[in-house]
């Protein structure tokens, strides 16, 4: 299986263009750049190989109960609507199909881990080591309609199509349908399909204060509310049902994004 979005978790080598590397075939969740780191690397990674199916059913049981959480399908379509705000009011394209990734991970509960998980100052090898426990959140989203996106099945695709045409043939062909994908490590943990109205983009232009589609560009970026609103109100925290320790991918994830904030100079 080949990945070319992110670094090799041995030497944290990002690939060059139009360079692949291999995922890990056992767990399908770590990747490397070529045999040889993938073998420098199996002794420790050996440990949690077995465990990645773990942290993942962990994953999909903590989506599972969120779903039925009060106001997940409104808190969902904010999100959704906030990220795509701009794209949407400057350049629709209601026929297109849209694809939102919402990556999930496991996060360290305590902020002084995930500081240091963080942090190229702090070795990751101690960190490893290290129990930590966390719950899940949805880190990013990211637009994945002119990307390869993870494979979807046909029965989900079949349902996008099928929103799309009712709202084709229910007077509502001026809203966009887009197909939300929760993503962990890599995989489909859940699919949605959310539809977007011009009602849902005023509400994000009124949250903003923006009075004028026209000055859209002239409003600093400001924080997605609706993603704010799904880690902080709809997916519990205290309760220890969503408590789970890292896995050592996790970790490395984290990590990952550290080594982004530091290249790109955050």
């Amino acid at each position: 299986m080949e990945s070319s979005k992110t670094l090799c978790s041995q030497c944290m080598r990002f690939p060059r263009a139009n360079e692949h590397f291999k995922r890990c075939d056992r767990c399908t969740v770590v990747i490397y750049c070529s045999r040889q780191c993938q073998k420098i690397d199996w002794p420790d990674h050996k440990a949690s190989c077995t465990d990645a199916e773990r942290q993942r059913k962990f994953v999909s049981k903590c989506v599972r109960g969120i779903i039925f959480v009060d106001k997940f399908g409104e808190s969902l379509s904010l999100a959704v609507s906030e990220e795509y705000y701009d794209t949407f009011i400057t350049a629709p394209n209601k026929s297109k199909m849209w694809v939102a990734l919402f990556h999930l991970s496991i996060s360290p509960n305590e902020i002084e881990d995930e500081v240091a998980l963080k942090s190229l100052d702090v070795p990751l090898s101690f960190l490893l080591k290290k129990p930590m426990v966390g719950s899940l959140m949805i880190t990013e989203i990211t637009d994945a309609s002119n990307l390869e996106a993870p494979s979807v099945d046909d029965s989900t695709l079949q349902h996008w199509q099928d929103v799309r045409d009712e709202m084709d043939d229910s007077g509502l062909a001026e809203s966009h349908v887009v197909l939300v994908l929760f993503v962990y490590m890599g995989d489909i943990i859940q699919s949605f399909v959310k539809t977007i109205h011009m009602e849902d983009l005023d509400n994000v232009r009124i949250n903003r204060g923006t009075e004028d589609r026209n000055s859209w560009h002239k409003k600093e970026s400001t924080m997605n509310s609706g993603l704010s609103r799904l880690n902080t109100d709809i997916i519990p925290k205290s309760d220890g049902k969503f408590n789970f320790p890292l896995g050592d991918d996790d970790k490395r994830m984290m990590r990952e994004e550290g080594l982004r904030l530091a290249i790109s100079g955050q």
